[in-house]
């Protein structure tokens, strides 16, 4: 498949793209965008100086890449992004309007619920991406012909709250609960 990855912190999107890749997708990250339309972007590539945990635009226009929605077929965005287009929602709305679905994947989850709310079949928090990815619970060509997420949303949700729970018992046996980002361990 081919997969379109919005994520403005290299120390998450690299593992996930190294995971993606894995797997045989094409993915294209960018961390933003500068502007957004009906079939298309103007995303922001990842900065040479960018931090695993920090990154910024700019203006540069060599950072600028057209993505035209219908080469995807799959996008994870993140909620908070860089550039003029500093909010997923916008973009997540546009691509589902396009029919590219879109997975929202922000830090604690808790901006998951904007990105549904603008069209994300569902939501994964970032820490958990590359875990859910190694369990193979993303879409897969078969299930995005589909069109019916239901069942994959309600897997995401289980997968998040099982998640959750071993993170905690990690935490309270004082060990550490490996979330698949060098970043985070």
């Amino acid at each position: 498949m081919k997969i379109l990855l919005i994520e403005d912190m290299a120390g998450f999107a690299v593992p996930i793209r190294q995971q993606l890749e894995a797997r045989g997708h094409t993915v294209t990250w960018i961390i933003g965008a500068n502007t957004v339309s009906a079939d298309r972007l103007q995303g922001i590539l990842v900065g040479k100086d960018a931090t695993p945990m920090n990154d910024s635009w700019d203006g540069d226009a060599d950072r600028l890449v057209e993505v035209v929605y219908g080469d995807f077929d799959l996008a994870l965005s993140d909620g908070g992004l860089i550039g003029t287009v500093d909010s997923g929602a916008p973009i997540v709305n546009a691509l589902s309007k396009f029919g590219i679905p879109c997975i929202g994947i922000t830090g604690g989850g808790a901006g998951n619920r904007l990105l549904t709310d603008n069209g994300a079949i569902a939501g994964v928090p970032k820490e958990f991406v590359v875990l859910a990815i190694q369990a193979d619970l993303l879409p897969t060509e078969k299930t995005l012909t589909d069109k019916d997420f239901t069942s994959l949303a309600t897997c995401l949700d289980s997968f998040t709250h099982e998640m959750r729970e071993k993170a905690e018992q990690a935490r309270k046996a004082g060990t550490k609960f490996h979330h698949g980002y060098p970043v985070l361990e």
